[in-house]
């Protein structure tokens, strides 16, 4: 296995584009069944192209593909292969918390889901969840009010010692090579001198990230953003929580609205076309006035 690894990760008529097509396929190979040893395959890629500092690629694969990773500890028959490499993924990405925290929203129903399995799997799975969820904390400790509805998750699971989460965060991180890391990955730029977290324009959206920027400085509207608990029949109050936080915590000197855009979505606005700051920030109060009243998605 390892001089198949070696010799894939050194070969320059493979490109990058291939080479993360062809893990990104693997990694969706850990959903089947009769996967043989699958995740010892996969893990001895991503070393294998950390050796050779591909770091492009294991950022976009870790990005795109871990939160279908987690969602297969659900399935006892490929969930020992999932945990495996979904711990991997995780503790080799400590270079940003942006991994960690796209699992965020579905860790307590996890927890949930496997404390009602009940079963030696189940108990296994969630010990070992637990443990990672508390690396990831103690590595990234800056987000007190994201991490709340997870740490209330697993209240009741063993808490590792200090030594025990600094051996596992120290058996492969990346970090080491951050120099390297900074060159494939712009996202990890300092803040600007300000201090202030911008919003990229994604063409013409200047009247959504005005407002939004707006409500964010609205300090007691963003602490009360930030403080909900998730609430699954408030959707787009739930986006506009985790653009704050990103807001509030990021390193990053700008990051994208893209995904509370999309939800907050005027009908009658032309994409791409500039709006009317005020006519926006209306519908939007009214849309999470509405979810706020109904608990249901408008």
């Amino acid at each position: 296995m390892d001089g198949v690894v070696r010799n894939l990760s050194n070969d320059d008529s493979v490109t990058d584009s291939q080479m993360l097509t062809a893990i990104s396929r693997m990694i969706d190979w850990v959903s089947w069944p009769l996967g043989k040893n699958i995740d010892k395959w996969i893990i001895a890629l991503l070393k294998g192209l950390a050796a050779v500092k591909k770091f492009s690629i294991l950022i976009e694969v870790s990005l795109t593909k871990i939160e279908k990773v987690f969602s297969k500890l659900l399935y006892p028959i490929v969930r020992g292969a999932a945990l495996s490499v979904l711990k991997y993924m995780l503790l080799t990405f400590q270079h940003s918390h942006e991994a960690f925290h796209l699992l965020l929203p579905h860790i307590p129903r996890m927890v949930a889901s496997l404390v009602k399995e009940d079963s030696n799997s189940g108990t296994s799975c969630l010990e070992q969840l637990a443990e990672l969820v508390h690396c990831m904390v103690f590595r990234f400790p800056g987000f007190p009010d994201l991490y709340e509805p997870v740490m209330e998750a697993i209240k009741d699971l063993h808490v590792p010692n200090e030594d025990r989460i600094k051996q596992l965060l120290g058996q492969d991180a990346w970090t080491s090579q951050k120099s390297e890391l900074a060159g494939f990955y712009p996202r990890l730029m300092a803040k600007s001198d300000t201090g202030k977290i911008g919003l990229i324009n994604l063409g013409n959206t200047c009247y959504v990230n005005s407002i939004l920027q707006a409500l964010f400085m609205a300090s007691d509207f963003r602490h009360c953003v930030l403080r909900l608990t998730e609430n699954n029949s408030q959707p787009l109050m739930t986006k506009l929580q985790w653009l704050f936080g990103f807001l509030e915590h990021s390193q990053r000197p700008a990051i994208s609205p893209e995904n509370f855009l999309s939800a907050s979505w005027t009908p009658w606005f032309s994409p791409g076309t500039q709006q009317d700051c005020s006519e926006y920030l209306k519908y939007l109060l009214d849309r999470l006035h509405e979810e706020e009243k109904t608990g249901t998605r408008i």
